[in-house]
């Protein structure tokens, strides 16, 4: 199957129940997103934030009690719940084909890469619209390490939410269907991150694991569980086995001729 377009790509986010899921969980969530502004507070605690593809404004909506907050997303149903639930203004469109009357201090990419049909010219408009010395947060799946995919495959088996594997190296199809959550344009790796970062104008001052999962009761005990194994094992051996990656960097002046 070819690539989906991007017309195919926003109707498909735009359903009126995408976010159905999101809203039954929202205390879970809410708490998620104070985990994630916690860890750009470490790094910044005022100033301008852009947050791309912000779904329905949640992050937005705690960050701006600190920062001045803008985010982009291409649902249409995503920015009317924002607006509605709690007042915020999203831009509707692609990071590359809107215009900005600032720049920030902050952009974050929460689960936002891995979708984009060319992650190289985000990456490069996140720089352009970055003030010097700004930082940009950059969460994705690690779905394709091998590690990950065996002690996965373990996981899964003690009952243990939301480990998709797909086989050693292995990824699933691109399909509008219904049949996946999510639509996964690119795949990543810390080292390929990192790299692609650098060779980007950015210097990374931080690899590390994106709590990703908003659970409660025996489900969240589980998935802190593996959050501890898996920062044990990033700090002790350097590997990443978890099913995400958080990246911070900061622009690093000038692209090099």
């Amino acid at each position: 199957m070819e690539r989906p377009i991007s017309t195919e790509i926003e109707k498909y986010y735009s359903r009126e129940d995408k976010y159905d899921t999101w809203l039954s969980k929202e205390k879970e969530r809410d708490i998620l997103w104070r985990r994630r502004l916690e860890v750009v507070l470490k790094y910044r605690r005022s100033g301008t934030l852009l947050d791309v593809g912000t779904g329905i404004g949640q992050f937005l909506h705690f960050a701006r009690r600190y920062f001045e907050v803008s985010g982009t997303e291409i649902s249409t149903s995503g920015i009317e719940i924002a607006r509605r639930k709690y007042g915020l203004t999203i831009l509707n469109g692609t990071l590359e084909n809107l215009a900005f009357d600032m720049k920030f201090d902050v952009i974050t990419l929460y689960h936002v890469l891995e979708h984009v049909p060319d992650p190289s010219s985000t990456i490069r408009r996140c720089r352009d619209l970055l003030n010097s010395g700004g930082f940009l947060f950059i969460a994705v799946p690690n779905d394709v390490s091998r590690i990950r995919a065996s002690i996965a495959r373990l996981l899964r088996k003690l009952g243990i939410p939301k480990i998709h594997d797909h086989g050693v190296m292995g990824l699933p199809k691109l399909v509008l269907d219904g049949s996946l959550p999510e639509i996964h344009m690119s795949h990543f790796t810390s080292p390929v991150l990192r790299s692609f970062l650098e060779r980007n104008g950015f210097e990374v001052v931080e690899d590390t694991l994106d709590r990703f999962y908003a659970e409660s009761g025996g489900a969240r005990l589980k998935n802190d569980l593996f959050h501890l194994i898996g920062m044990a094992a990033r700090k002790l051996f350097g590997i990443n086995i978890y099913s995400t990656i958080l990246t911070i960097a900061r622009k690093d002046g000038p692209l090099p001729s």
